[in-house]
C-alpha cells in the first residue's frame, strides 16, 4: 500500500515537473502568452490594444497564418480596411514569393500559389474597402482555377469567404458548378439552399430542399428541423405553396411522398390554412394506398386546433369505408360534437351554433354508431359517453339506465368491467347515495386501465367526496387528479380545490362552502328553478365569499331561456367586483345574456318580447352590448375576451349590406 501511494505521488510530480518545464519553454510559452493576451483583448472589442500584439506576433512568426488572420480581423473591426489591405497583399507577394516556408501549395503558369486562405482574406479585404472588381477577380479565379481548389474542404472555404461578405449569389454559383463537378451529393443542396435563403431567395432555398428529401428520403429530418427554427408565417406560407406545386409533380408512391405531404400538412396548420390541408388530404388518400388514415390523423389535429367542424368533415370521409376505420371515424366525430359543445359553454361564446344542438348531434352519432356496430371493439366507450349526456345533457337517469343495463353485458373473467362500475358510480352520483358512488367509482379506477376513464373517474369522486362534505378526501382526489395531465378534468379539479380551500378560508364552519356547494350541485342535476330560488344569498349577503364564483356558474349552466335571469343578478352584483379578477368574467356574461335577450327580441319582433326585461327597453339591449364590449376593451385591452369584444364591435360598424 505504501509502495502504491509513493509511485503515485512520484508520477503526479514528474507530471508538474514536465507542465511547468514546458511552460517555462521560451518558445512557446512566449508565444501562447502573447496570443492569448491578444484574444482576450479582441473578446473585449478592445481592438487597438489587440491589433499590435498580433502585429508582433505575425512578424516573429512568419509561418503563422492564425497570427496573420486575426491581424486583419482587427483592422478590418477597426474600420481600418486600407491597412487591412496592405497587410494582405504583402502576404499574398511573400507567399508568391515562396519567401513563406508554409505558404505555397502547388504551382500556376510556373509561378508559386499563394494558399487559399490568404488569397480568400485578401479578396474579402479589398471587398470591405469596396474595391469589389479586384476581389471577384480573385474569388472567379479561384472557382475557375485548378484542380488544387476543387476539393471539398476548399468549396467550403470559398463558401464561407463569400458568406463573409454577403455575396450569395456568386456563392450559389460556385455550388452549381461543383454540383456539376462532382454530381449532387446532400451536402451541396443544403449549402445551395442556406445561400439562397440568406441571399433571400427563399422559393428556391426551400425547393432545394424539398429535392433533397425526394433523393434521398432520410434527410427528412434535416428539413424539418430547418423549418422548424424559421418560425415565421410568411415564410412557411411560401414553404408550403412551393412544396405543394412540388407534390403536385411527384407520384403518390413515391417513397418521400408521404414525408412530404406529413411537412405540408403542418406548414398548412402552422399558417391555420386548415381548408386546404383538408382538401389536399382527401386527394392523397383517395390516390394512393399509402395514405391510409391522413385525413383520419388531420381530423385529430383539427379538433386540437379547435377547428370542430373541419374535424367533424374530416371523419365523415369515413362514411362509406368498409374497414373498422370507419367505426373510429364515427366516434370520433361524436367526440367532437361533444368537445365542440363543451368548448361553446367553458368559453361562454355567442356566436355559432348553440351547444345544446351539437351534444344533441352528439348523442345520436353515437346511438347511431352503437346500433350499427354493437361488435365495435370501444363500445363500452360509446355507451359510457351516452350515459354521460344523459346525466348532464338530459339530466335523466332513466335513460342513463338504458346504456348500464347494456354494460351490464359486458364482462371480463365474469367480472362487471371498470365502464360498468363507473357507469353505476355516476348514477349514484346523480341519485345523491354518495356512499355508494365512491365504492363503484373507487373500484373502475381500480379496474381501469384507460387514462381518460381514470380522469374521469377521480373527478367525480372528488364531486362526491364534496357533496357529501368530505372536504379533505376531496382535495386529495383532486390532488392526484391534477398531477395527472392537462386535461379538462385536470383543469377542473384546480378550480375545485380553489373553490374549496377559498370556502375553508372565509369560514371554518365551511357554511358558505356548503351554499355554493348545494348550487353547484344542483345545476350539475338540471334543478335550475331550485338553484334559482336558493340563489338569493348572492344578492342578499354581497360579502359571500362565492357571490361571484356562482353567479358565473349560474350563467355558465342555466339555459338561453334564462338569459334574463342571469343578466339581472350579474348587474346587480358586478359593481362590487370591479377591483377583482372575476369584473371582466363578469361584465362579458352580462354582454352574453344580453345579446341572447337581444337576439330572442329580434325574432319574436312584434310579439310580447317588447319589455324584455325589468327596466330595460327592447330598443337598450343593442347599446347595453355595445357599452359592455368597450367597457372589456378600455378596462382589459389584453384580456381574454379582447378579440372577441373587438371582433363583434368592428362587425357592427360593417354596412347591413356587406
Amino acid at each position: 500500500m505504501i509502495r502504491q501511494t509513493m509511485i503515485k505521488k512520484f508520477s503526479v510530480l514528474l507530471f508538474l515537473v514536465f507542465f511547468f518545464g514546458l511552460m517555462n519553454s521560451p518558445d512557446v510559452s512566449a508565444q501562447d502568452r502573447e496570443y492569448q493576451l491578444a484574444t482576450r483583448l479582441m473578446q473585449q472589442k478592445k481592438y487597438e490594444q489587440a491589433c499590435p500584439l498580433f502585429e508582433t506576433l505575425q512578424k516573429t512568426y512568419p509561418t503563422r497564418f492564425l497570427f496573420f488572420e486575426k491581424r486583419v480581423e482587427c483592422l478590418l473591426t477597426m474600420n481600418d480596411t486600407e491597412e487591412a489591405i496592405q497587410v494582405a497583399e504583402a502576404r499574398f507577394r511573400s507567399e508568391m514569393k515562396g519567401s513563406a516556408d508554409d505558404g505555397t501549395d502547388g504551382r500556376m503558369d510556373g509561378n508559386l500559389v499563394p494558399r487559399i486562405e490568404t488569397r480568400l482574406l485578401l479578396a474579402e479585404t479589398l471587398h470591405a474597402g469596396e474595391r469589389t472588381e479586384e476581389a471577384f477577380s480573385i474569388w472567379s479565379s479561384i472557382m475557375d482555377g485548378a484542380e488544387t481548389y476543387k476539393s471539398e474542404a476548399d468549396v467550403s472555404l470559398l463558401i464561407r469567404s463569400l458568406e463573409n461578405r454577403r455575396e450569395f449569389s456568386l456563392a450559389a454559383q460556385v455550388i452549381e458548378k461543383q454540383r456539376i463537378i462532382i454530381g449532387k451529393p446532400d451536402w451541396y443542396r443544403q449549402a445551395l439552399s442556406e445561400i439562397y435563403m440568406q441571399g433571400g431567395e427563399f422559393e428556391k432555398g426551400v425547393q432545394e430542399l424539398y429535392e433533397m428529401v425526394v433523393e434521398e428520403p432520410q434527410t427528412m429530418i434535416q428539413v424539418q428541423q430547418r423549418l422548424l427554427r424559421m418560425r415565421e408565417t410568411s415564410l412557411y406560407e411560401i414553404a408550403a405553396v412551393e412544396l405543394e406545386d412540388r407534390l403536385f409533380t411527384l407520384d403518390e408512391e413515391h417513397i418521400a411522398y408521404g414525408q412530404l405531404f406529413q411537412l405540408l400538412s403542418w406548414l398548412y396548420l402552422e399558417t391555420e390554412n386548415y381548408d386546404r390541408a383538408l382538401r389536399f388530404a382527401r386527394r392523397y388518400e383517395s390516390r394512393s394506398e399509402r395514405a391510409r388514415q391522413q385525413v383520419y390523423v388531420l381530423g385529430i389535429k383539427f379538433r386540437s386546433a379547435h377547428q370542430y367542424e373541419l374535424a367533424v368533415e374530416a371523419f365523415r370521409f369515413y362514411e362509406k369505408d368498409e374497414t373498422n376505420l370507419r367505426w373510429r371515424a364515427l366516434e370520433e366525430m361524436a367526440n367532437t360534437y361533444g368537445e365542440w359543445a363543451g368548448y361553446i359553454v367553458e368559453k361562454s361564446l355567442v356566436q355559432g351554433p348553440a351547444s345544446d344542438d351539437l351534444y344533441q348531434r352528439a348523442y345520436q352519432t353515437y346511438e347511431v354508431l352503437y346500433s350499427m356496430a354493437p361488435t365495435y371493439s370501444n363500445t363500452q366507450k360509446v355507451l359510457t359517453s351516452l350515459l354521460d349526456l344523459s346525466l348532464d345533457i338530459y339530466h335523466d337517469p332513466e335513460l342513463a339506465e338504458q346504456w348500464l343495463d347494456a354494460l351490464r353485458g359486458f364482462k371480463e373473467d365474469g367480472i362487471e368491467t371498470a365502464y360498468t362500475h363507473y357507469a353505476k358510480g355516476r348514477l349514484y352520483l346523480f341519485g345523491e347515495e354518495y356512499r355508494m358512488a365512491r365504492q363503484r367509482l373507487t373500484r373502475a379506477d381500480r379496474l381501469t386501465q384507460d387514462a381518460n376513464l381514470s380522469e374521469k373517474v377521480r373527478f367525480y369522486l372528488s364531486l362526491a367526496d364534496l357533496f357529501a362534505g368530505d372536504n379533505d378526501f376531496a382535495v386529495i382526489q383532486l390532488a392526484s387528479l391534477q398531477r395527472r395531465s392537462s386535461s379538462w378534468y385536470a383543469n377542473e379539479a384546480i378550480v375545485l380545490e380553489q373553490w374549496i380551500q377559498s370556502g375553508l378560508r372565509a369560514d371554518s364552519t365551511g357554511s358558505q362552502l356548503l351554499d355554493f356547494t348545494r348550487l353547484y350541485r344542483q345545476l350539475l342535476q338540471g334543478d335550475y328553478k331550485e338553484a334559482l330560488k336558493d340563489a338569493n344569498w348572492i344578492t342578499d349577503h354581497p360579502d359571500h365569499a362565492f357571490a361571484g364564483h356562482a353567479s358565473i356558474q349560474l350563467a355558465r349552466y342555466l339555459p338561453s331561456s334564462y338569459a334574463q335571469e342571469v343578466l339581472l343578478l350579474i348587474r346587480q352584483i358586478e359593481p362590487q367586483f370591479e377591483s377583482k379578477p372575476i369584473h371582466e368574467r363578469l361584465l362579458w356574461e352580462q354582454a352574453k345574456a344580453a345579446r341572447i335577450l337581444l337576439q330572442t327580441g329580434q325574432k319574436d319582433s312584434g310579439s310580447a318580447k317588447e319589455n324584455t326585461t325589468e327596466g330595460i327597453q327592447m330598443e337598450e339591449l343593442d347599446q347595453m352590448v355595445q357599452n359592455l364590449y368597450e367597457e372589456l376593451l378600455y378596462r382589459y385591452p389584453g384580456g381574454y375576451y379582447t378579440e372577441l369584444a373587438r371582433t363583434y364591435l368592428q362587425r357592427q360598424q360593417q354596412p347591413a349590406s356587406s
